[in-house]
């Protein structure tokens, strides 16, 4: 048995790369705390595109620390 936070050290950064969140001018929310509590009023019906896995997992991530369900 191990630990990984304790037995292994990190060696190399893989990788890094901007992200943008971005909404229609005519979207009814203008900053995050907007978007977050249009999406608690109506769950699941704002959703949010990806270009890769990555990306994909990055608004997954969002969606749970924030508390909301979107749709991808």
């Amino acid at each position: 048995p191990f630990q990984p936070l304790r037995d292994f050290t990190p060696v190399a950064l893989l990788s890094r790369f901007p992200m943008l969140l971005a909404a229609s001018a005519s979207a009814p929310f203008a900053n995050v705390a907007q978007l977050i509590a249009a999406a608690r009023a109506a769950p699941r019906s704002i959703g949010f595109g990806t270009s890769d896995a990555a990306i994909s997992f990055a608004g997954h991530l969002f969606t749970r620390l924030a508390g909301i369900e979107m749709v991808e």
